[in-house]
């Protein structure tokens, strides 16, 4: 349809903040233990809930006759297709995705990433220029607050044991731990029954050691 870019603006608006989407068919989201895509290969359809995501952003960045670039700043769960199909229905004329390009997840800035081609540039130069590349697995949970352990109690976590403080955090609180000393980053805890509990471990093959 013939859209003014108000017109279009105010159809974009239903499609941000806090909006609810089916679950396309082809997706890993399980029914019965078993993905809903084995499904769709099969024919079958399955009823989906609506599910409730969050769309912090969605600007136009071009538009033609028949297509739309979007960028879209969205929570974990949104399914990008689907809002593309929406926005199509909404429209009165359908819609799918053509192309999808993500540029940032979880905080991770695209400037520290790199192309395929640098990075087949640098594997030349050897393993330990890719190291110095690598960055830590605890970048992926920096959202999560800390906890620097003594050597002692990251020991005590290695073997499962809890450690009697919840360092004034809350029930269910997942955390960062670190050793004391050698920062080094072992894995994710979760404060339980006023205790931290090992959650998720990443790094113990020293401390199991010692």
């Amino acid at each position: 349809p013939q859209l003014s870019d108000d017109e279009l603006e105010t159809l974009l608006n239903r499609f941000r903040g806090e909006i609810e989407q089916v679950p396309p068919m082809y997706s890993a989201l399980k029914h019965e233990g078993k993905p809903l895509y084995e499904y769709a290969r099969q024919g079958i359809t399955i009823e989906r809930k609506r599910r409730k995501v969050v769309i912090s952003n969605l600007q136009v960045l071009e538009r033609s006759e028949n297509t739309l670039t979007l960028d879209i700043s969205c929570s974990k769960g949104t399914y990008i297709r689907t809002i593309g199909e929406d926005i199509g229905e909404a429209m009165g004329c359908g819609a799918h995705l053509k192309t999808l390009h993500r540029v940032s997840t979880a905080g991770y800035d695209p400037a520290d990433m790199l192309t395929i081609e640098e990075f087949e540039a640098l594997a030349e130069q050897g393993e330990g220029i890719l190291d110095r590349q690598l960055m830590g697995s605890d970048t992926a949970v920096l959202h999560l607050p800390e906890v620097v352990m003594s050597v002692q109690e990251s020991k005590d976590i290695v073997f499962g044991r809890l450690l009697n403080d919840t360092r004034g955090f809350d029930e269910g609180q997942l955390l960062r731990l670190y050793v004391d000393g050698t920062r080094a980053f072992m894995g994710l805890g979760e404060v339980k029954k006023g205790k931290i509990k090992p959650h998720r471990l990443v790094n113990t093959s020293e401390l199991a050691k010692k």
